[in-house]
């Protein structure tokens, strides 16, 4: 950060610029030690097909690993440190695009919804249409 490698920026920003600093990004942090699920900042890194690094625990570590989206390491600073030390020593670093693609073709909208009412469908026969309900359908 000193010495201008790094640009922090620590405030809020626009919807807009949140998905515009991901394409101008060289690489995205994901260095969450005790993240269980997925982040989206991946999602959002994989559709920019930005690099990651990432700690190697939970869904992160394992998305991260998985699909080819970036590198990852144990969750302490000395580890997370020497990730960031090399990444600033590499010059051309990018992500498996096919993993990206495979990432980005399973994680849509439809398809989180229609796993996440999975369970209520299977209970409620009127449930068993895959098409969303609108809230005005439903009155």
């Amino acid at each position: 950060v000193e010495r201008g490698n790094i640009i922090f920026r620590d405030r809020f920003v626009s919807d807009e610029e949140f998905a515009n600093f991901f394409y101008a990004m060289d690489a995205i942090w994901c260095g969450f030690p005790h993240q269980i699920g997925i982040a989206s900042t991946q999602l959002f890194a994989a559709e920019a097909r930005t690099p990651i690094i990432s700690s190697d625990y939970g869904a992160v570590g394992w998305v991260a690993k998985e699909y080819g989206l970036g590198k990852t390491y144990p969750g302490n600073l000395q580890a997370m440190t020497r990730a960031v030390t090399w990444f600033l020593q590499t010059d051309d670093w990018q992500p498996d695009q096919d993993g990206v693609d495979r990432l980005l073709k399973y994680h849509t909208t439809e398809n989180f919804n229609l796993h996440l009412t999975s369970a209520l469908r299977k209970r409620a026969p009127s449930l068993q249409s895959s098409a969303p309900v609108l809230a005005e359908q439903a009155t």
